[in-house]
């Protein structure tokens, strides 16, 4: 399952949002507590008095940027793994337990870390915390499961090396992440075929088994209605006895900010003959930006600048194109949403060719007016609501709001930043809007990308 920070309608529903969400978000706040039992597990006690759901998300600190091809495979194949037969559990008992009663059960691999997640009614705390405990300390690795688990991720492959999209996204990654970080992303593979290994030894996974499962590299997010005494004393009888068996954790310092070689790809012979392998239906143009990480103000100034000028709420660009080619020129943004450092991709689209390079340029020619133009005060404001917004929309759900808190104390050793976010971005400036401007909308900064269909 697919964590995603959903977005609101259009801005006219802002202001009555906004004073609804200020008092559900302020209020829940100031419940956030830390607890460290002496093995090394973290909790992030998250009380929430409005649920009668409880939700445990288990954060494993794994950094699969820092391994290689077999070993990024072998990790998602613990994902699957996970939910496999224990020593007193069937497999994926606990994924039906939790439907029967009305929950549910996940997990997802990222760059930084394995997630796993359970959300159960209340009462059912007992029950999560049983096969938690059932999942770090009693899987055992059936060659048959694994050989299932292979095959199935073998034929999801498969069907994203059909996807266009996915396949230009990663090879736009893999050019701009130069260095070796990151590059051992699982949809790497989806570029290069040949990396996919076609078995994976039993020893192999019971040892990246040990090592994420070590205490040391574990923080669960415990959120809901809950006695802070009674699950203190459950957290101490289900994860006070783990044990570290897998190698101690690593240091981790997080890089400086480092400029990428200018690409113009629409000109290489590379991306000319990787071109003609997608298959897409309309004109494509791809930009991309690499960033800073989410935990920083820059990171959040060009979230703004980007609000400013695509946003299909507020955006600039809209505005300022004629008619004829709005009607057939289509856009969108996002972000890799990185802890250490990030990409901006824009992709744009349209039938006919003439109407694609009008709006690119017209987008290009906006950033770059973005150095040297000052928002107006006024908009700026209405920037920083929406991003407020959003922000407190994705909080709103305990998955996304459990990442975010996992993340924060794991990169930080503390969760400031998660009470000062707001603050950070009342705190940018018109000024600061030009200076990060600069900064990343430059020439050397960006990796830029034409297909057409014809």
């Amino acid at each position: 399952m697919k964590i995603k920070m959903s977005r609101f309608g259009q801005f006219k529903n802002v202001v009555v949002i906004f004073f609804f969400t200020i008092s559900l978000y302020g209020a829940e706040s100031t419940k956030i507590k830390i607890f460290n039992l002496p093995n090394g597990v973290s909790f992030i006690l998250n009380k929430k008095k409005d649920t009668n759901n409880i939700s445990f998300f288990s954060y494993h600190k794994h950094r699969i940027s820092e391994e290689n091809y077999q070993k990024t495979f072998a990790t998602y194949m613990l994902k699957d793994l996970m939910f496999g037969k224990t020593i007193k559990g069937e497999p994926y008992e606990s994924y039906f337990a939790a439907k029967k009663v009305g929950g549910y059960c996940g997990a997802e691999v990222r760059p930084d870390c394995l997630i796993y997640f359970q959300i159960l009614p209340k009462s059912r705390i007992s029950q999560a915390l049983w096969y938690e405990n059932e999942r770090l300390t009693g899987l055992t690795f059936q060659t048959k499961f694994i050989k299932n688990i292979i095959y199935n991720n073998q034929v999801d492959v498969e069907r994203k090396l059909k996807n266009s999209y996915i396949k230009m996204r990663t090879w736009i990654q893999n050019k701009m992440f130069n260095v070796y970080k990151y590059k051992n992303n699982f949809l790497s593979l989806f570029v290069d075929k040949k990396k996919i290994p076609s078995y994976i030894y039993p020893e192999l996974l019971k040892e990246i088994y040990e090592d994420v499962c070590s205490p040391q590299k574990l923080i669960v997010v415990i959120t809901g209605n809950f006695d802070n005494i009674k699950i203190k004393k459950l957290l101490q009888k289900y994860y006070g006895k783990l044990k570290n068996k897998g190698s101690q954790n690593k240091s981790y310092i997080l890089n400086p900010y480092k400029k990428v070689k200018s690409f113009d790809l629409a000109n290489k012979n590379n991306i000319q003959n990787f071109s003609k392998q997608l298959f897409f239906k309309k004109n494509r143009a791809f930009l991309a930006f690499k960033l800073p990480g989410i935990f920083s103000k820059d990171f959040l100034g060009v979230k703004l600048l980007i609000i400013y000028l695509i946003d299909q709420r507020v955006g600039y660009l809209a505005k300022t194109l004629p008619k004829d080619v709005l009607s057939d020129f289509v856009y969108k943004y996002s972000f890799s949403n990185y802890v250490e450092e990030n990409i901006l991709f824009i992709d744009m689209a349209s039938k006919k060719t003439s109407n694609l390079i009008k709006g690119k340029k017209r987008l290009l020619r906006l950033l770059n007016e973005m150095k040297f133009k000052r928002v107006p005060l006024k908009k700026l404001e209405q920037l920083k609501t929406i991003a407020k917004l959003e922000h407190r929309y994705m909080m709103a759900d305990p998955l996304s709001e459990s990442l975010f808190l996992a993340r924060n104390y794991d990169f930080h050793r503390t969760l400031n930043y998660v009470n000062n976010y707001e603050q950070l971005i009342k705190k940018i400036t018109a000024q600061d809007l030009i200076a990060i401007a600069k900064k990343y909308f430059s020439t050397n900064n960006k990796v830029y990308v034409n297909v057409l269909t014809k």
